[in-house]
């Protein structure tokens, strides 16, 4: 045996250290693994299937389920993609809405502004000609 069978053998009795794509079988390291049991959730090769079918266990073979789990993947990114565009909308959608929420915002503060100097320049007014009366009165008295 090999250093490339001992790791691959490595691989298999911890899947999530795999970094293979093609999985060996552990019992027989020369062979790839085509079958999984679902009883003992374990992957094997061809000269292990007898052994599982004798204990009557849930065996499939890989290659279809792999297709199977593509396509579900597929589906899912399919899924995934309608979302990203419904977001994209939707924000779009929100920017435009805040634009005009601010544009109307700005419209209403400067009528407000504009009001606010028309009532001033009114009071301004209005003082002044008080101020005058009042002038005129006084010098009215006074003389």
């Amino acid at each position: 045996m090999g250093t490339q069978n001992q790791n691959a053998d490595d691989n298999n009795s911890d899947p999530s250290k795999n970094t293979n794509s093609i999985r060996y079988c552990e019992i027989h390291p020369q062979k790839k693994v085509k079958f999984y049991c679902k009883n003992d959730r374990s992957m094997f090769c061809s000269k292990c299937i007898l052994k599982h079918t004798e204990m009557k266990h849930e065996v499939i073979q890989i290659s279809p389920k792999i297709e199977e789990m593509k396509k579900l993947i597929e589906e899912m990114i399919i899924e995934v993609d309608k979302h990203d565009q419904s977001i994209s909308v939707n924000e779009e959608l929100y920017n435009k809405l805040e634009m005009k929420v601010r544009k109307k915002f700005n419209e209403e503060v400067d009528k407000l502004e504009k009001s606010f100097r028309r009532i001033m320049d009114q009071l301004e007014i209005q003082h002044q000609n008080l101020f005058q009366m009042m002038k005129e009165q006084i010098d009215k008295e006074i003389k």
